[in-house]
């Protein structure tokens, strides 16, 4: 199972900087929780929030920045593509609250 993941930085300039990660991850199902481990990623993170973040993304519309997701191999085209476009572009383009 592949997970994807976009970090966010700053640059010397203050600008943020997209990076789009990919992994292979591991399912943990135990008696009191199910988690997902990625080796990119310290810690252990619930399958259901993961679940959720990709449920977020599917229609396109939005992209889940710092929070794992479920991808393939279309998705990874597109979320590259957008890290590059938003690499290259206002804060105000990508930003939901436009400032």
């Amino acid at each position: 199972m592949k997970v994807g993941y976009i970090s966010r930085s700053r640059d010397e300039n203050g600008k943020e900087i997209f990076k789009y990660r990919e992994g292979n991850a591991t399912r943990r199902i135990g008696t009191r929780s199910d988690t997902i481990k990625v080796s990119f990623l310290y810690g252990t993170t619930p399958y259901e929030e993961v679940k959720r973040n990709t449920d977020f993304m599917a229609n396109g519309k939005l992209i889940v920045v710092q929070e794992p997701f479920f991808t393939n191999d279309e998705l990874k085209e597109q979320l590259e593509k957008w890290c590059e476009w938003a690499n290259n572009c206002e804060h105000r383009e990508y930003s939901l609250f436009g400032a």
